[in-house]
Protein backbone atom coordinates (compact mmCIF):
# COMPACT_ATOMS: atom_id res chain seq x y z
CA UNK A 1 0.00 0.00 0.00
CA UNK A 2 1.15 3.26 -0.82
CA UNK A 3 1.88 5.47 2.35
CA UNK A 4 -0.43 8.32 2.53
CA UNK A 5 0.84 11.83 1.59
CA UNK A 6 -0.37 15.30 1.89
CA UNK A 7 -2.87 15.07 -1.31
CA UNK A 8 -3.55 10.82 -1.03
CA UNK A 9 -5.90 9.25 1.19
CA UNK A 10 -4.99 6.32 3.63
CA UNK A 11 -6.86 3.89 0.85
CA UNK A 12 -4.44 5.68 -2.07
CA UNK A 13 -7.05 7.15 -3.58
CA UNK A 14 -6.51 11.28 -4.19
CA UNK A 15 -7.74 14.10 -2.23
CA UNK A 16 -7.37 17.04 -4.89
CA UNK A 17 -8.79 20.25 -4.58
CA UNK A 18 -11.21 19.95 -7.26
CA UNK A 19 -10.80 16.16 -8.46
CA UNK A 20 -13.51 16.64 -10.90
CA UNK A 21 -11.25 19.11 -13.23
CA UNK A 22 -8.54 16.81 -13.28
CA UNK A 23 -10.54 14.13 -13.92
CA UNK A 24 -12.45 15.82 -16.80
CA UNK A 25 -8.96 16.78 -18.05
CA UNK A 26 -7.63 13.37 -18.14
CA UNK A 27 -10.97 12.49 -20.36
CA UNK A 28 -10.53 15.20 -22.88
CA UNK A 29 -7.43 14.50 -23.06
CA UNK A 30 -7.72 10.67 -23.51
CA UNK A 31 -10.66 11.46 -25.97
CA UNK A 32 -8.57 14.42 -28.42
CA UNK A 33 -6.06 11.30 -28.36
CA UNK A 34 -8.76 9.02 -29.52
CA UNK A 35 -10.13 10.98 -32.34
CA UNK A 36 -6.61 11.86 -33.98
CA UNK A 37 -5.06 8.47 -33.37
CA UNK A 38 -8.27 6.59 -35.39
CA UNK A 39 -9.48 9.59 -37.33
CA UNK A 40 -6.59 11.70 -38.39
CA UNK A 41 -3.40 9.98 -38.29
CA UNK A 42 -4.85 6.14 -39.82
CA UNK A 43 -2.89 3.11 -39.94
CA UNK A 44 0.33 3.60 -39.70
CA UNK A 45 2.97 2.61 -42.15
CA UNK A 46 4.26 -1.46 -41.30
CA UNK A 47 7.63 -0.92 -39.51
CA UNK A 48 9.79 -3.66 -37.45
CA UNK A 49 7.47 -6.32 -36.81
CA UNK A 50 4.09 -4.76 -38.37
CA UNK A 51 4.35 -7.57 -41.32
CA UNK A 52 3.41 -10.43 -38.75
CA UNK A 53 1.18 -8.55 -36.88
CA UNK A 54 -0.70 -7.61 -40.07
CA UNK A 55 -0.52 -11.38 -41.29
CA UNK A 56 -2.29 -12.67 -38.10
CA UNK A 57 -4.69 -9.60 -37.73
CA UNK A 58 -5.96 -11.56 -41.11
CA UNK A 59 -5.46 -14.79 -39.65
CA UNK A 60 -7.71 -14.30 -36.96
CA UNK A 61 -10.28 -12.27 -38.53
CA UNK A 62 -10.64 -14.27 -42.05
CA UNK A 63 -9.20 -17.76 -40.80
CA UNK A 64 -9.82 -17.89 -37.47
CA UNK A 65 -6.25 -19.25 -36.69
CA UNK A 66 -3.46 -17.88 -35.19
CA UNK A 67 -1.14 -19.44 -38.02
CA UNK A 68 -1.44 -17.90 -41.18
CA UNK A 69 -1.99 -19.82 -44.55
CA UNK A 70 -1.93 -18.79 -48.12
CA UNK A 71 -5.46 -18.21 -48.44
CA UNK A 72 -4.05 -15.45 -45.87
CA UNK A 73 -1.22 -14.24 -48.17
CA UNK A 74 -3.71 -13.58 -50.68
CA UNK A 75 -5.67 -11.59 -48.00
CA UNK A 76 -2.94 -9.58 -47.05
CA UNK A 77 -1.17 -9.24 -50.33
CA UNK A 78 -4.26 -7.85 -52.06
CA UNK A 79 -4.77 -5.35 -48.82
CA UNK A 80 -1.38 -4.26 -49.17
CA UNK A 81 -1.58 -3.36 -52.77
CA UNK A 82 -3.99 -0.10 -51.56
CA UNK A 83 -1.51 1.05 -49.04
CA UNK A 84 1.10 2.63 -50.47
CA UNK A 85 3.86 2.80 -47.51
CA UNK A 86 3.57 -0.74 -47.76
CA UNK A 87 6.46 -1.07 -50.19
CA UNK A 88 9.20 -2.97 -47.47
CA UNK A 89 6.51 -6.14 -47.18
CA UNK A 90 4.63 -6.32 -50.18
CA UNK A 91 4.10 -9.96 -50.61
CA UNK A 92 3.24 -12.54 -48.34
CA UNK A 93 6.09 -14.87 -47.60
CA UNK A 94 6.54 -18.28 -45.68
CA UNK A 95 8.66 -16.87 -43.47
CA UNK A 96 9.62 -19.01 -40.32
CA UNK A 97 9.44 -20.82 -38.49
CA UNK A 98 7.52 -23.09 -41.07
CA UNK A 99 4.75 -25.90 -39.62
CA UNK A 100 3.56 -28.66 -41.31
CA UNK A 101 1.45 -28.52 -44.56
CA UNK A 102 0.97 -25.05 -45.56
CA UNK A 103 0.13 -23.84 -42.19
CA UNK A 104 3.09 -21.16 -41.15
CA UNK A 105 3.91 -19.61 -37.64
CA UNK A 106 4.78 -16.03 -37.46
CA UNK A 107 7.28 -15.12 -35.06
CA UNK A 108 5.30 -13.30 -32.49
CA UNK A 109 2.95 -14.50 -30.46
CA UNK A 110 -1.12 -14.02 -31.34
CA UNK A 111 -2.57 -12.18 -28.26
CA UNK A 112 -2.07 -8.85 -29.22
CA UNK A 113 -3.23 -9.56 -32.72
CA UNK A 114 -6.50 -11.26 -31.42
CA UNK A 115 -7.42 -8.31 -29.38
CA UNK A 116 -6.67 -6.33 -32.73
CA UNK A 117 -9.25 -8.81 -34.69
CA UNK A 118 -11.93 -8.21 -32.47
CA UNK A 119 -12.34 -4.75 -33.95
CA UNK A 120 -11.56 -5.92 -37.88
CA UNK A 121 -15.14 -6.54 -39.11
CA UNK A 122 -17.17 -3.91 -37.29
CA UNK A 123 -14.37 -1.54 -39.58
CA UNK A 124 -14.77 -3.47 -42.71
CA UNK A 125 -18.35 -3.61 -42.51
CA UNK A 126 -18.51 0.86 -41.88
CA UNK A 127 -16.47 0.84 -44.74
CA UNK A 128 -13.04 1.83 -43.03
CA UNK A 129 -9.73 0.76 -43.25
CA UNK A 130 -8.90 -2.50 -41.41
CA UNK A 131 -5.74 -1.54 -40.27
CA UNK A 132 -7.40 0.72 -38.56
CA UNK A 133 -7.69 -2.42 -35.71
CA UNK A 134 -4.54 -1.56 -34.14
CA UNK A 135 -5.00 2.35 -33.89
CA UNK A 136 -8.65 1.36 -32.41
CA UNK A 137 -7.32 -1.37 -30.05
CA UNK A 138 -4.95 0.81 -28.85
CA UNK A 139 -7.37 3.93 -27.82
CA UNK A 140 -9.60 1.39 -25.80
CA UNK A 141 -6.76 0.46 -23.90
CA UNK A 142 -5.54 3.76 -23.44
CA UNK A 143 -9.30 4.24 -21.63
CA UNK A 144 -9.18 1.05 -20.27
CA UNK A 145 -5.87 1.66 -18.37
CA UNK A 146 -6.43 5.33 -17.34
CA UNK A 147 -10.04 3.83 -15.97
CA UNK A 148 -7.97 1.19 -13.66
CA UNK A 149 -5.98 3.55 -12.61
CA UNK A 150 -8.45 6.48 -11.97
CA UNK A 151 -10.00 4.08 -10.09
CA UNK A 152 -7.49 2.61 -8.25
CA UNK A 153 -5.32 5.69 -7.77
CA UNK A 154 -7.35 8.37 -8.39
CA UNK A 155 -7.63 10.75 -11.06
CA UNK A 156 -4.17 12.14 -11.28
CA UNK A 157 -2.94 8.79 -11.90
CA UNK A 158 -5.36 8.58 -15.14
CA UNK A 159 -4.15 12.15 -15.88
CA UNK A 160 -0.24 10.86 -15.38
CA UNK A 161 -0.96 7.95 -17.92
CA UNK A 162 -2.75 10.09 -20.51
CA UNK A 163 0.37 12.53 -20.55
CA UNK A 164 2.89 9.41 -20.44
CA UNK A 165 1.54 8.54 -23.75
CA UNK A 166 1.61 12.35 -25.21
CA UNK A 167 5.08 13.31 -23.83
CA UNK A 168 6.93 9.82 -24.15
CA UNK A 169 8.36 8.50 -27.03
CA UNK A 170 5.57 5.50 -26.88
CA UNK A 171 3.69 7.90 -28.49
CA UNK A 172 5.07 7.27 -32.09
CA UNK A 173 3.54 3.56 -31.89
CA UNK A 174 -0.05 4.81 -31.19
CA UNK A 175 -0.60 4.53 -34.74
CA UNK A 176 1.57 1.36 -35.69
CA UNK A 177 0.80 -1.98 -35.84
CA UNK A 178 3.97 -3.24 -33.02
CA UNK A 179 4.06 -4.41 -29.80
CA UNK A 180 4.82 -1.24 -27.80
CA UNK A 181 1.66 0.40 -26.77
CA UNK A 182 0.18 -2.82 -25.37
CA UNK A 183 3.28 -3.58 -23.37
CA UNK A 184 3.55 -0.20 -21.85
CA UNK A 185 -0.26 -0.07 -20.83
CA UNK A 186 -0.55 -3.33 -19.40
CA UNK A 187 2.62 -2.87 -17.56
CA UNK A 188 1.52 0.43 -15.86
CA UNK A 189 -1.78 -1.42 -15.31
CA UNK A 190 0.15 -3.55 -13.39
CA UNK A 191 2.68 -1.26 -11.84
CA UNK A 192 -0.66 0.65 -10.65
CA UNK A 193 -2.10 -2.51 -8.78
CA UNK A 194 1.11 -2.98 -7.00
CA UNK A 195 1.46 0.32 -5.97
CA UNK A 196 -2.01 -0.32 -3.70
CA UNK A 197 -0.95 -3.51 -2.91
CA UNK A 198 -2.57 -5.70 -5.22
CA UNK A 199 0.16 -8.13 -6.03
CA UNK A 200 -1.72 -10.87 -7.90
CA UNK A 201 -3.73 -8.49 -9.95
CA UNK A 202 -0.29 -6.66 -10.51
CA UNK A 203 1.25 -9.96 -11.84
CA UNK A 204 -1.90 -10.78 -14.26
CA UNK A 205 -1.33 -7.77 -16.29
CA UNK A 206 2.48 -8.10 -16.25
CA UNK A 207 1.78 -11.55 -17.54
CA UNK A 208 -0.32 -10.11 -20.19
CA UNK A 209 2.69 -8.09 -21.27
CA UNK A 210 4.68 -10.92 -21.39
CA UNK A 211 2.92 -12.70 -24.02
CA UNK A 212 4.25 -10.53 -26.16
CA UNK A 213 7.64 -9.81 -24.63
CA UNK A 214 8.31 -12.86 -22.35
CA UNK A 215 11.38 -10.79 -20.68
CA UNK A 216 8.68 -9.28 -18.72
CA UNK A 217 7.89 -12.91 -17.56
CA UNK A 218 10.53 -12.14 -14.45
CA UNK A 219 8.64 -8.92 -13.73
CA UNK A 220 5.22 -10.93 -13.29
CA UNK A 221 7.66 -13.57 -10.78
CA UNK A 222 8.98 -10.26 -8.85
CA UNK A 223 5.38 -8.75 -8.01
CA UNK A 224 3.90 -12.75 -6.63
CA UNK A 225 7.11 -12.71 -4.74
CA UNK A 226 6.90 -9.74 -3.33
CA UNK A 227 2.98 -10.48 -2.44
CA UNK A 228 4.52 -13.61 -0.67
CA UNK A 229 6.68 -12.23 1.23
CA UNK A 230 3.99 -9.37 2.69
CA UNK A 231 0.73 -11.50 2.89
CA UNK A 232 2.58 -15.35 3.23
CA UNK A 233 0.09 -17.79 3.01
CA UNK A 234 -2.83 -15.85 2.69
CA UNK A 235 -1.86 -14.91 -0.62
CA UNK A 236 -2.52 -18.32 -1.87
CA UNK A 237 -6.18 -18.49 0.50
CA UNK A 238 -7.16 -15.48 -0.93
CA UNK A 239 -5.96 -15.12 -4.52
CA UNK A 240 -6.98 -19.40 -5.47
CA UNK A 241 -8.77 -18.15 -9.09
CA UNK A 242 -6.42 -14.97 -9.87
CA UNK A 243 -3.09 -17.65 -9.64
CA UNK A 244 -5.21 -19.75 -11.96
CA UNK A 245 -5.71 -17.59 -14.15
CA UNK A 246 -1.95 -16.14 -13.92
CA UNK A 247 -0.55 -19.45 -14.72
CA UNK A 248 -2.55 -19.99 -17.26
CA UNK A 249 -1.31 -16.86 -18.96
CA UNK A 250 2.33 -17.61 -18.12
CA UNK A 251 2.14 -20.89 -19.78
CA UNK A 252 0.11 -19.79 -22.84
CA UNK A 253 3.17 -18.09 -25.01
CA UNK A 254 5.40 -21.44 -23.96
CA UNK A 255 2.94 -24.22 -24.12
CA UNK A 256 1.45 -23.14 -27.83
CA UNK A 257 4.77 -23.44 -28.92
CA UNK A 258 5.69 -26.11 -27.14
CA UNK A 259 2.91 -28.23 -29.32
CA UNK A 260 3.37 -26.59 -32.30
CA UNK A 261 6.75 -25.75 -32.96
CA UNK A 262 8.76 -27.76 -30.49
CA UNK A 263 10.29 -24.60 -28.68
CA UNK A 264 8.78 -22.71 -25.96
CA UNK A 265 9.48 -19.26 -28.36
CA UNK A 266 9.48 -18.99 -32.46
CA UNK A 267 13.01 -16.98 -31.97
CA UNK A 268 15.03 -20.48 -30.88
CA UNK A 269 12.88 -22.08 -33.21
CA UNK A 270 13.64 -20.19 -36.35
CA UNK A 271 16.95 -18.79 -35.15
CA UNK A 272 16.23 -15.13 -34.53
CA UNK A 273 17.65 -15.32 -30.48
CA UNK A 274 21.35 -15.32 -30.38
CA UNK A 275 23.64 -15.41 -27.19
CA UNK A 276 25.84 -12.05 -27.22
CA UNK A 277 29.60 -12.25 -28.28
CA UNK A 278 31.27 -13.64 -25.02
CA UNK A 279 33.32 -9.90 -24.89
CA UNK A 280 30.39 -8.23 -25.34
CA UNK A 281 30.29 -6.82 -21.03
CA UNK A 282 26.72 -7.55 -19.92
CA UNK A 283 26.89 -4.24 -18.04
CA UNK A 284 27.26 -2.14 -21.43
CA UNK A 285 24.24 -4.39 -22.91
CA UNK A 286 22.25 -4.21 -19.48
CA UNK A 287 22.91 -0.27 -19.43
CA UNK A 288 22.30 0.45 -22.96
CA UNK A 289 18.59 1.05 -22.90
CA UNK A 290 19.20 3.71 -20.61
CA UNK A 291 22.35 5.96 -21.40
CA UNK A 292 23.32 5.23 -24.85
CA UNK A 293 23.22 8.50 -26.70
CA UNK A 294 21.19 6.22 -29.88
CA UNK A 295 19.19 4.09 -28.58
CA UNK A 296 19.12 4.91 -24.86
CA UNK A 297 15.88 5.93 -23.06
CA UNK A 298 17.60 8.73 -20.75
CA UNK A 299 19.44 10.02 -23.78
CA UNK A 300 16.61 10.35 -25.97
CA UNK A 301 13.33 10.90 -24.07
CA UNK A 302 14.25 15.17 -23.05
CA UNK A 303 11.75 14.59 -19.72
CA UNK A 304 13.47 11.61 -18.07
CA UNK A 305 16.28 13.22 -16.53
CA UNK A 306 14.66 16.30 -15.54
CA UNK A 307 11.67 14.27 -13.73
CA UNK A 308 14.11 11.89 -12.29
CA UNK A 309 16.62 14.54 -10.72
CA UNK A 310 13.11 16.53 -9.45
CA UNK A 311 11.92 13.29 -7.95
CA UNK A 312 15.01 12.82 -5.82
CA UNK A 313 15.20 16.43 -4.97
CA UNK A 314 12.07 16.16 -4.23
CA UNK A 315 12.13 12.90 -2.09
CA UNK A 316 15.11 13.86 -0.06
CA UNK A 317 13.29 16.73 1.21
CA UNK A 318 10.43 14.67 1.95
CA UNK A 319 7.88 16.17 -0.65
CA UNK A 320 7.27 13.08 -2.72
CA UNK A 321 7.14 9.40 -1.36
CA UNK A 322 7.18 6.03 -2.13
CA UNK A 323 8.04 2.65 0.17
CA UNK A 324 11.07 0.88 -0.11
CA UNK A 325 8.59 -2.00 -1.43
CA UNK A 326 8.62 -0.18 -4.13
CA UNK A 327 11.35 1.25 -4.65
CA UNK A 328 12.88 -2.26 -4.57
CA UNK A 329 10.49 -3.78 -7.13
CA UNK A 330 11.08 -1.39 -9.49
CA UNK A 331 14.87 -1.69 -8.93
CA UNK A 332 15.03 -5.45 -8.90
CA UNK A 333 12.06 -5.33 -12.17
CA UNK A 334 14.65 -2.99 -14.53
CA UNK A 335 17.90 -5.12 -13.36
CA UNK A 336 15.88 -8.34 -14.51
CA UNK A 337 14.34 -7.13 -17.47
CA UNK A 338 17.81 -5.68 -18.77
CA UNK A 339 19.50 -8.77 -17.89
CA UNK A 340 17.13 -10.86 -20.02
CA UNK A 341 17.58 -8.38 -22.82
CA UNK A 342 21.20 -9.72 -22.82
CA UNK A 343 20.17 -13.33 -23.00
CA UNK A 344 16.53 -12.50 -25.76
CA UNK A 345 18.54 -10.67 -28.12
CA UNK A 346 18.02 -10.31 -32.46
CA UNK A 347 21.26 -9.02 -32.58
CA UNK A 348 19.75 -5.39 -33.17
CA UNK A 349 19.54 -4.36 -29.70
CA UNK A 350 15.73 -4.14 -29.93
CA UNK A 351 15.80 -0.80 -31.93
CA UNK A 352 13.93 -1.96 -35.33
CA UNK A 353 10.69 -0.44 -35.90
CA UNK A 354 11.60 2.95 -33.97
CA UNK A 355 12.61 6.35 -33.88
CA UNK A 356 15.54 7.00 -31.75
CA UNK A 357 14.99 4.65 -28.99
CA UNK A 358 15.44 1.01 -28.46
CA UNK A 359 11.98 -0.84 -28.21
CA UNK A 360 13.26 -2.74 -25.01
CA UNK A 361 14.45 1.16 -23.43
CA UNK A 362 10.10 1.64 -24.11
CA UNK A 363 9.31 -1.47 -22.34
CA UNK A 364 10.78 0.17 -19.20
CA UNK A 365 8.65 3.33 -19.12
CA UNK A 366 6.15 1.88 -16.80
CA UNK A 367 9.09 2.47 -14.24
CA UNK A 368 8.77 6.15 -14.46
CA UNK A 369 5.26 5.78 -14.14
CA UNK A 370 4.91 6.27 -10.32
CA UNK A 371 7.48 9.09 -10.17
CA UNK A 372 5.75 11.09 -12.56
CA UNK A 373 2.32 10.06 -10.59
CA UNK A 374 4.17 11.56 -7.46
CA UNK A 375 5.36 14.35 -9.10
CA UNK A 376 1.84 15.30 -10.41
CA UNK A 377 -0.18 15.22 -7.17
CA UNK A 378 3.10 17.09 -5.72
CA UNK A 379 2.71 19.92 -8.91
CA UNK A 380 -1.11 20.30 -8.49
CA UNK A 381 -0.79 21.11 -4.42
CA UNK A 382 1.48 23.71 -5.42
CA UNK A 383 0.72 27.50 -4.79
CA UNK A 384 0.81 29.41 -8.04
CA UNK A 385 4.06 31.04 -7.56
CA UNK A 386 5.69 27.48 -8.01
CA UNK A 387 3.24 25.79 -10.55
CA UNK A 388 3.18 28.16 -13.37
CA UNK A 389 6.71 27.92 -13.82
CA UNK A 390 7.49 23.77 -12.78
CA UNK A 391 4.25 23.10 -15.19
CA UNK A 392 5.64 25.87 -18.00
CA UNK A 393 8.69 23.69 -18.24
CA UNK A 394 7.50 20.32 -18.24
CA UNK A 395 4.88 21.19 -21.00
CA UNK A 396 7.67 22.93 -23.03
CA UNK A 397 9.48 19.55 -22.44
CA UNK A 398 7.03 17.45 -23.03
CA UNK A 399 5.93 19.47 -26.26
CA UNK A 400 9.57 19.40 -27.20
CA UNK A 401 8.71 15.23 -27.25
CA UNK A 402 5.86 15.48 -28.74
CA UNK A 403 7.45 16.87 -31.61
CA UNK A 404 10.26 14.38 -31.52
CA UNK A 405 8.02 11.25 -31.61
CA UNK A 406 5.09 12.84 -33.48
CA UNK A 407 3.39 9.72 -35.46
CA UNK A 408 4.05 11.00 -38.96
CA UNK A 409 7.55 10.36 -38.63
CA UNK A 410 9.40 7.49 -40.44
CA UNK A 411 10.95 5.12 -38.82
CA UNK A 412 14.26 6.57 -38.42
CA UNK A 413 15.70 4.14 -36.26
CA UNK A 414 19.37 2.87 -37.75
CA UNK A 415 20.34 7.23 -38.03
CA UNK A 416 22.24 8.29 -35.61
CA UNK A 417 21.05 10.69 -33.19
CA UNK A 418 21.94 14.75 -32.61
CA UNK A 419 23.29 13.61 -29.09
CA UNK A 420 25.27 10.95 -30.44
CA UNK A 421 26.43 13.00 -33.06
CA UNK A 422 27.69 15.58 -30.97
CA UNK A 423 29.08 13.12 -28.11
CA UNK A 424 31.12 10.98 -30.26
CA UNK A 425 32.32 14.52 -31.76
CA UNK A 426 33.81 16.11 -29.17
CA UNK A 427 34.06 13.36 -26.57
CA UNK A 428 34.18 10.62 -27.96
CA UNK A 429 36.10 8.78 -24.95
CA UNK A 430 33.52 8.87 -22.74
CA UNK A 431 31.30 6.17 -23.90
CA UNK A 432 31.62 3.06 -25.79
CA UNK A 433 28.52 1.99 -27.19
CA UNK A 434 27.43 -1.86 -28.12
CA UNK A 435 29.46 -2.58 -31.30
CA UNK A 436 25.65 -3.55 -32.83
CA UNK A 437 24.24 0.02 -31.86
CA UNK A 438 27.32 2.26 -33.49
CA UNK A 439 27.91 -0.16 -36.69
CA UNK A 440 23.77 0.14 -37.31
CA UNK A 441 23.74 3.47 -36.89
CA UNK A 442 26.93 4.98 -38.45
CA UNK A 443 27.87 1.43 -41.04
CA UNK A 444 24.36 0.04 -41.80
CA UNK A 445 22.65 -2.68 -41.08
CA UNK A 446 24.32 -5.74 -39.68
CA UNK A 447 23.60 -9.60 -41.58
CA UNK A 448 23.64 -12.88 -40.08
CA UNK A 449 25.63 -15.82 -41.14
CA UNK A 450 25.02 -19.29 -41.22
CA UNK A 451 26.10 -20.08 -37.72
CA UNK A 452 23.43 -17.32 -36.58
CA UNK A 453 26.46 -15.22 -35.47
CA UNK A 454 26.93 -11.14 -35.34
CA UNK A 455 29.02 -10.96 -38.72
CA UNK A 456 30.01 -7.77 -40.10
CA UNK A 457 30.41 -6.20 -44.00
CA UNK A 458 33.18 -3.63 -43.10
CA UNK A 459 35.76 -3.77 -41.30
CA UNK A 460 36.01 -0.40 -39.51
CA UNK A 461 33.19 2.11 -39.11
CA UNK A 462 33.38 5.82 -38.14
CA UNK A 463 30.90 8.86 -36.81
CA UNK A 464 31.04 11.61 -39.37
CA UNK A 465 33.96 13.75 -37.49
CA UNK A 466 36.44 10.30 -37.43
CA UNK A 467 36.95 11.03 -33.87
CA UNK A 468 35.57 7.44 -32.85
CA UNK A 469 36.11 4.39 -35.20
CA UNK A 470 34.65 0.80 -34.32
CA UNK A 471 37.15 -1.86 -35.81
CA UNK A 472 35.81 -5.51 -36.06
CA UNK A 473 38.61 -8.09 -35.60
CA UNK A 474 37.31 -10.77 -38.20
CA UNK A 475 36.16 -8.31 -40.46
CA UNK A 476 39.90 -6.56 -40.44
CA UNK A 477 41.79 -10.10 -41.07
CA UNK A 478 40.61 -10.09 -44.47
CA UNK A 479 42.03 -6.89 -45.51
CA UNK A 480 45.34 -6.00 -46.73
CA UNK A 481 47.03 -3.89 -43.95
CA UNK A 482 48.56 -1.60 -46.64
CA UNK A 483 45.81 -0.60 -48.80
CA UNK A 484 42.51 -1.41 -46.90
CA UNK A 485 38.91 -0.56 -47.88
CA UNK A 486 38.00 3.02 -46.64
CA UNK A 487 36.56 3.27 -43.09
CA UNK A 488 32.29 3.76 -43.82
CA UNK A 489 31.23 6.51 -42.69
CA UNK A 490 34.53 9.01 -42.72
CA UNK A 491 36.34 7.77 -45.77
CA UNK A 492 38.76 10.31 -46.10
CA UNK A 493 40.85 8.54 -42.94
CA UNK A 494 43.65 7.61 -43.36
CA UNK A 495 42.59 3.72 -43.62
CA UNK A 496 46.56 2.08 -43.05
CA UNK A 497 46.53 3.94 -40.21
CA UNK A 498 43.74 2.79 -38.58
CA UNK A 499 44.61 -0.22 -39.69
CA UNK A 500 47.96 -0.23 -37.79
CA UNK A 501 46.50 1.21 -34.77
CA UNK A 502 43.69 -1.06 -34.11
CA UNK A 503 46.39 -4.14 -34.84
CA UNK A 504 48.02 -2.74 -31.83
CA UNK A 505 45.09 -2.72 -30.12
CA UNK A 506 44.46 -6.10 -30.79
CA UNK A 507 47.77 -7.51 -30.20
CA UNK A 508 48.16 -7.77 -27.04
CA UNK A 509 44.24 -9.18 -26.55
CA UNK A 510 43.92 -12.19 -28.81
CA UNK A 511 40.55 -12.77 -27.76
CA UNK A 512 39.12 -9.62 -28.09
CA UNK A 513 36.68 -9.18 -31.20
CA UNK A 514 36.27 -5.37 -31.28
CA UNK A 515 38.18 -2.12 -30.62
CA UNK A 516 36.93 1.25 -30.55
CA UNK A 517 39.68 3.93 -31.75
CA UNK A 518 38.56 7.28 -29.67
CA UNK A 519 40.13 10.32 -31.05
CA UNK A 520 43.29 10.95 -33.57
CA UNK A 521 46.11 12.41 -31.82
CA UNK A 522 46.93 9.56 -29.57
CA UNK A 523 49.77 6.49 -30.10
CA UNK A 524 49.23 2.86 -29.13
CA UNK A 525 52.51 1.86 -30.36
CA UNK A 526 55.59 3.70 -31.75
CA UNK A 527 54.78 2.47 -35.38
CA UNK A 528 50.93 2.96 -34.91
CA UNK A 529 49.99 6.66 -34.97
CA UNK A 530 46.66 7.25 -35.53
CA UNK A 531 45.94 10.50 -37.58
CA UNK A 532 43.46 12.43 -39.81
CA UNK A 533 44.10 12.26 -43.23
CA UNK A 534 45.29 15.60 -44.50
CA UNK A 535 43.34 15.42 -47.56
CA UNK A 536 40.33 15.15 -45.95
CA UNK A 537 37.76 18.36 -46.14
Amino acid sequence: MVQPSPDVTSKGRFSLRRPPDVVWTTYVLAAVVGVITIGLLGPGPRVGDGYDYYVMLFSWAENLTPYATDRVGEIYEAYVKTRPDAETFPKYWPGWPPCEGAEVELNHFWLYSLLAAVFYWPLKILGLDVGLSYNVLHVVLLFLAAHILNKRLGPAAALSLVLLVLFSPLLWSINKAHGEFYTVMTTTVGMGYFLVGQHVRCAIWMALAATLNPSLAAVTLLAVGFGFIEQRGRLFAENKLRLALLAGILVLHPAYYLVRLGAPTPLLSGGGAMRIAPDLLPLRHMTAFWVDPDVGLLANWPLALPMLVLFLVLACRGAVRLPRKVLAFLGLSILALCWTFTLVSTGFGGFGGTVGVSRYAIWLLFAFFPLQWQLLIWLLGRRRALFYPVATAALALGLWTTWLYRPGLPETCRRPTAVSRLLYAHLPGLYDPMPVVFYNCYGGRTRFNDDETLTWTSWAVSDPSGNKILVWREAMQGEDPQQPLSVVGCPTLDSAAVYRAAAGRFSPQPRRQYVYLNGVDWTVAKDATLRPNPNRS
